[in-house]
Formats: structure tokens, C-alpha cells, sequence
């Protein structure tokens, strides 16, 4: 963990495709988002931003830990259509024992559509599986 310090940067980025469009998402999920004009999903940029995330934390980890998602905070400013490039460009800002913090930004190939803040936890990797086990076993 003596690698994450703050100021470090990663970026994530894609095409936007149909399958990441409001109304290609399953209706039986998401039934009022099938007439929603053809634009990138906020869920399909909020997942871009985690990626960039992990992506800076993951190598810098010790083996056995890993991080998961704790918070988002993100406003989605202009819709991107199919076609475009989308960078996620996090950079992190904090650091407290178990606690990442970063900031985000994303743009497409022609401005910027989002940004926020986003917290990780750095958790065991086992135990936590663990637990989501034990949780699905009192199913």
C-alpha cells in the first residue's frame, strides 16, 4: 500500500455502443427507460469511473485485498450518443486507513459530461467473499 499516495491518476475509457444506450437496457429491469432517447446510461459512466478506480488501486494493493464500492456522488451534465469515445479520468485525492476517496471526470470526444467523487474500501478479498456467501446461503 506504500504505492497509493495521493495525486496519482488512472484513466478508463470506450466506445459508446447500443447496448450502453437508456433504452437498450432490459425492460423487464428498467420498463420506463424504453422510451428514453438513445443516449449513454449514467449507470454506464458511473461504471467507467469505477473502472478507472480499480484500475489505479488494484496494482498497488497488497495481495489478498482488493477495494469495493462504498459511495458516488456524480452529476451526468450532456448525453453522449453511440460512436463516441468516453475517457473516465480519476485521480486520488484521499487516504484513511481503509478509505480511498477520488475525484472523476468524464469526457466524451467532444466535452466534458460528467464528474464527482468516488469512495472504495480496501477489504480481504476471502473474508469478504465470506460474508456475500454466508448471505446468500440464507437464501
Amino acid at each position: 500500500m506504500d504505492d497509493l499516495r495521493c495525486g496519482l491518476t488512472e484513466t478508463a475509457r470506450f466506445i459508446v455502443t447500443k447496448p450502453m444506450l437508456v433504452p437498450s437496457f432490459p425492460n423487464e429491469l428498467f420498463p420506463t427507460w424504453r422510451d428514453m432517447p438513445p443516449v449513454l446510461a449514467t449507470i454506464m459512466m458511473i461504471g467507467l469511473i469505477e473502472e478507472a478506480c480499480v484500475k489505479l488501486a488494484h496494482p498497488r494493493l497488497p495481495p489478498g485485498r482488493i477495494t469495493v464500492g462504498s459511495s458516488i456522488n456524480v452529476t451526468h451534465i450532456a448525453a453522449t450518443p453511440v460512436g463516441l469515445e468516453v475517457i473516465a479520468t480519476a485521480v486520488l485525492t484521499y487516504i484513511d486507513a481503509e478509505r480511498l476517496i477520488f475525484d472523476a471526470i468524464c469526457r466524451d470526444s467532444v466535452q466534458e459530461i460528467g464528474r464527482g467523487t468516488h469512495e472504495r474500501r480496501i477489504v480481504d478479498r476471502l473474508r469478504f467473499e465470506g460474508r456475500v456467501a454466508a448471505k446468500a446461503a440464507v437464501c
